[in-house]
């Protein structure tokens, strides 16, 4: 078996388990995560080389910590919580019972998706966690083990998943297969519903733009997973349009992401932030066509993703035979009218569907700028 196929194998097995303890975790059904601590267990040794033992079956820390390896002298708490709080409480437990005395790292492992913590450090003098790079999720596990060139421990990690978690493609249902899986997991990790909040009203509803630092962090998550996710499904995909709509959602998702944070944006409240344009450079009676300009084609790259993600809304409800999808609405403004983008014929004849970052500049310039580009 190849390295390709091994990598499918571990990616398709841990973003189900992800998907599942998702979808149970929101319904309060918990029991999903009661195994956890012995299964990531068995997957952390693998992937690391580590000793990890689950410390409830030993000691009472449950509090603070689930896994160690007195060797290594590395601790891991299993969780499926991401707030800041969750992770408060764990680092002063683990200050409090005096693990750093015995452990020298403790790693949280958010067996979904972890947050992204605004403080860099959390704890004390005694122990200090450093929240970029001692949070881990699901996604890390994968880009370390796809990054591994050990052929011998990938097929050990495949044949553990296949062990433990029993998904074999003759017992897979017609909701698992390939393209339902992929638009499964497109929709797990972008959230369509939420796409209203964060790319009509947050953005354009204020007197000043605003943006989600958590939306953006998000989007970045999801790019990071996709690729391997686009990867690894192209050889068996059952619907290749579904793979180009994807490819075409992300590519407005690196574009929208780098432009929000081409600014030292200004910080507002929660993770919320003022999108600011620097004006200096210019002469007053240039500087409000600029903004406007600015603002313009950032309202432009939020449309647009809401109209990329329509088209693949379009794909599972039309081909994919799936439970038919609400489309997203789009308001330019709060008493503006609702309506639901998505692509057209003249779309489709031009050979790709979103026209690139300088197409959609271009296009606003134009629109701000007209006696400039009069011929």
């Amino acid at each position: 078996m190849n390295r390709l196929t091994y990598h499918k194998k571990i990616i398709t097995a841990l973003s189900w388990l992800k998907s599942q303890v998702e979808l149970n975790n929101s319904i309060s059904l918990t029991d999903i995560n009661h195994g956890a601590e012995d299964f990531y267990c068995g997957l952390l040794n693998l992937i690391y080389g580590f000793k990890l033992k689950n410390i409830n079956t030993i000691t009472n820390n449950a509090a603070a910590i689930d896994l160690g390896d007195n060797e290594e002298k590395v601790a891991f708490q299993v969780t499926s919580t991401s707030t800041l709080t969750k992770t408060k409480y764990t680092v002063d437990k683990f200050i409090e019972k005096k693990l750093y005395e015995k452990y020298e790292k403790l790693i949280i492992l958010n067996i979904v998706n972890k947050a992204t913590h605004r403080a860099a450090k959390i704890g004390n003098t005694e122990y200090e966690l450093d929240t970029k790079n001692d949070i881990i999720d699901v996604a890390d596990l994968i880009g370390v083990i796809v990054n591994d060139s050990d052929l011998i421990k990938l097929k050990a990690i495949a044949d553990f998943l296949d062990a433990e978690l029993f998904l074999t493609t003759h017992n897979l249902l017609p909701q698992d297969l390939p393209a339902s899986r992929v638009y499964r997991f497109w929709r797990n990790e972008i959230e369509p519903s939420d796409l209203v909040y964060y790319c009509c009203f947050l953005p354009f509803f204020y007197y000043d733009v605003r943006l989600s630092e958590q939306f953006l962090l998000r989007l970045q998550s999801y790019l990071k997973k996709a690729d391997w996710i686009i990867k690894d499904h192209e050889g068996d995909m059952s619907s290749p349009v579904l793979l180009g709509a994807l490819k075409n959602f992300n590519s407005v998702c690196r574009d929208l992401i780098t432009i929000c944070f081409l600014n030292e944006n200004k910080h507002i409240e929660d993770d919320e932030y003022a999108y600011w344009v620097s004006c200096s450079h210019l002469e007053y009676f240039q500087r409000e066509k600029y903004i406007s300009y600015r603002k313009g084609v950032l309202q432009s790259l939020f449309y647009q993703l809401i109209k990329a993600a329509n088209h693949i809304i379009s794909i599972n409800n039309r081909d994919l035979k799936g439970s038919p999808h609400m489309y997203i609405q789009f308001k330019q403004d709060e008493d503006g009218i609702e309506y639901f983008p998505g692509y057209d014929d003249r779309d489709f004849s031009y050979g790709r569907l979103y026209p690139g970052y300088y197409e959609v500049d271009y296009a606003i310039r134009r629109q701000i700028y007209r006696d400039t580009y009069k011929l």
